[in-house]
């Protein structure tokens, strides 16, 4: 049926499973709930066609031509649409799963509440692409265009197990193992994962019921393994998994600030540096992977500023403890009495000449007076007031006050710097 003429047809319901319809002029023709499973589409005419719940499964439509048409609640599973025309095609109500959009061109497409998983995209045409309240996951989105999608707060971005596209592929939650896949290729993946025995000879995973110590005793060794490896697994254009993902995440900032959605710009970010974090571990960039994981455990990468709050309070308070036993602060321009010695009783001041006077055992309100003195002290050091009103005594103080001050102004310009950011979005 090559080069066959169905023009304007009426194929409601037909069967044209397995069937040839090659290079076919199809257009305007009606194959709603038609049966179209592994028929042969390549390079047919379908404009403006109706596919409305038909079954397109692994069908062949690469260089087809359908702009315009209808594929509501269709079923496109492992379907080719490789450098096929679908620009102002409606999928709404779809479940696509497995498909090969690769080069197509789905410019205005309208995607609305479709179902999209484990697709391929690369180098697709998506401008102006309608995807509220559609659920992406898995997908190959690598050299995509993705001008002007519209998405909304009812479109998802699901984090399958494995996903290396549109999300994280390492801080997966939990994974469905497969019967047997290349050990190194799965450690960079997933090298989190708790439950997996690496075979060294043969490259299989198999899932005993491990104790606690081998758990850890396994978690070394992927870890060592992975840093064996020259360079993370590339695909055949040399390209890592985590540049796909780092892509994947800085498209999607880049679509929710498109469409004002500010509150989950940050969860995007955070993905795109949650993968260039794990690519410096993998890659032996040792430089970067110290900052980033600083920046992870300061203040999330820049999404969670109240973390320096948090840090800042617990170097106030320390430095507050630490300075009566490093020799005290004095009161006023160096002529006052000196407050410090040891808050903790049981533990001999490092300084004994700024404690003599003081007994071992003193009141409860004494070390009270004391640690509030300290605390006020440490205060104005740490955001650089410096009042005047209470100098450190002793080299041991000063040196401890140079340095509470040094990191005191540090974190206080990142706190303000990244709360800006954060609000300027």
């Amino acid at each position: 049926m090559l080069n066959v003429n169905l023009q304007n047809a009426d194929l409601f319901k037909a069967d044209l499973s397995d069937a040839d319809l090659g290079s076919a002029n199809l257009s305007d023709v009606n194959l709603m709930m038609a049966n179209i499973h592994e028929a042969n589409l390549g390079h047919a005419d379908l404009s403006d066609a109706n596919l409305i719940a038909a079954n397109i499964q692994d069908a062949d439509y690469s260089f087809a031509e359908l702009p315009r048409a209808l594929l509501w609640s269709a079923k496109l599973h492992g379907t080719n649409l490789h450098r096929s025309d679908l620009s102002g095609a409606e999928f709404l109500f779809s479940t696509i799963e497995e498909a090969d959009f690769t080069g197509a061109n789905l410019e205005d497409v309208d995607l609305s509440n479709a179902e999209v998983h484990n697709c391929i995209f690369e180098g697709a045409n998506l401008t102006s692409m309608e995807c509220d309240g559609a659920t992406f996951g898995g997908n190959y989105l690598y050299a995509a265009r993705l001008l002007d999608i519209h998405i909304s707060d009812r479109t998802n971005f699901e984090a399958p197990p494995g996903d290396v596209f549109d999300a994280d592929p390492i801080d997966t939650p939990s994974l469905e193992i497969p019967p047997a896949i290349d050990s190194i290729e799965w450690i960079v993946l997933n090298p989190d994962l708790d439950s997996v025995e690496i075979d060294a000879e043969d490259h299989h995973l198999r899932d005993p019921d491990p104790s606690i110590f081998e758990i850890k005793r396994r978690g070394l060794r992927r870890w060592f393994a992975l840093r064996r490896m020259d360079d993370p697994d590339t695909d055949e254009k040399g390209i890592t998994h985590f540049e796909k993902a780092r892509n994947a995440y800085r498209e999607r900032e880049r679509l929710y600030r498109e469409n004002s959605l500010t509150d989950r710009i940050g969860d995007a970010y955070e993905g795109a540096k949650r993968a260039q974090h794990r690519e410096a571990l993998a890659k032996g960039n040792w430089f970067s992977y110290v900052g980033l994981a600083a920046r992870k455990w300061t203040m999330g990468y820049g999404e969670r500023p109240w973390l320096l709050v948090g840090i800042s309070g617990v170097l106030i308070i320390g430095s507050a403890v630490f300075y009566p036993m490093l020799g005290g602060v004095q009161v006023g321009d160096g002529s006052g009495d000196i407050v410090g010695g040891s808050i903790l009783t049981r533990i001999p001041p490092l300084v004994p000449d700024a404690v003599a006077s003081l007994p071992l055992v003193e009141p409860l309100a004494h070390h009270g007076s004391v640690f509030l003195t300290s605390l006020y002290f440490s205060v104005i050091t740490f955001t650089t007031l410096g009042y005047g009103g209470i100098q450190p005594h002793g080299s041991l103080v000063k040196a401890f006050a140079s340095l509470e001050s040094l990191i005191g102004t540090i974190i206080l310009a990142m706190f303000v710097a990244v709360y800006a950011r954060n609000k300027m979005r």
